[in-house]
């Protein structure tokens, strides 16, 4: 189960800025372009504009950072933790810039060096829920889930109306065989969001799995509501023991 996301912030620079050179001045325009561009979505033309902006000023983090997010945003992740590895090498104590690498490298399977970083960015910001959900995933992607239910834990009280953070822990939970607590989790999962199948698939499951058929075959109904694929499949695990398997010498 996966529900990570990256919290971006676009930091605009002022058009009160007021460069000393005409390469500061082209580097601006560049940027401020660029920022237009990715709001807009239009994520080639603005990793152009903003790969120039960072051209004229490479010790710029301002710049890096946002080329990284418009890379992120076109699936770039390559080219993404490039920009972001620049940033924290320019500014080694911004909690957002190492989150973002972080993030980053989940998505290119670096799971130890997506760990460090997150680790880093925790340090920095210890509290800080997006950033503690983060790290919690990096470890539920390393199939760590002692240390994923630490940072999950730590992400739930700071932020407890979190849905991805409740599924996250859910599913940690889960891992560790530790049912009723994943339960828990979802049933406030899916109260935040009652339209969610996947969660209320799983949630499903999870009732299966502490052998509470009653309320698996509750949630069955739920779930083919919303998806009646869904709740087609749940219905065959709920009632795998009562379903006739004809084989070819049975016919």
């Amino acid at each position: 189960m996966r529900y990570p996301y990256l919290s971006c912030f676009l930091i605009l620079l002022s058009a009160v800025c007021t460069p000393a050179q005409n390469g500061e001045k082209d580097a601006l325009k560049f940027y401020n372009d660029g920022i237009h561009l990715l709001a807009e979505q239009k994520y080639d033309a603005a990793i152009e504009s903003l790969s120039r902006a960072a051209a004229l000023e490479n010790s710029n983090p301002i710049y890096n950072y946002n080329l990284g997010i418009a890379h992120f945003r076109a699936a770039d992740f390559a080219r993404a933790a490039e920009s972001f590895r620049r940033v924290t090498r320019l500014r080694p104590n911004d909690a957002l810039a190492h989150n973002q690498l972080g993030v980053t490298l989940i998505e290119l399977d670096r799971r130890d060096e997506a760990i460090d970083e997150l680790e880093t960015a925790v340090k920095l910001k210890p509290n800080d829920p997006v950033i503690l959900m983060n790290a919690g995933y990096a470890f539920v992607s390393a199939g760590k889930f002692k240390q994923a239910v630490s940072y999950l834990e730590r992400a739930r009280s700071a932020d407890p109306d979190n849905f991805e953070i409740r599924v996250n822990l859910g599913y940690s939970y889960s891992k560790r065989d530790e049912m009723r607590k994943a339960i828990i989790e979802f049933e406030y999962a899916v109260r935040l969001r009652p339209d969610e199948p996947n969660a209320q698939y799983f949630l499903g499951n999870l009732y299966l799995a502490a052998k509470d058929r009653t309320a698996a075959i509750r949630q069955q109904k739920a779930v083919e509501r919303l998806s009646p694929e869904l709740g087609r499949k749940l219905f065959r695990e709920i009632f795998s023991d009562k379903l006739l398997v004809v084989g070819e010498g049975n016919q």
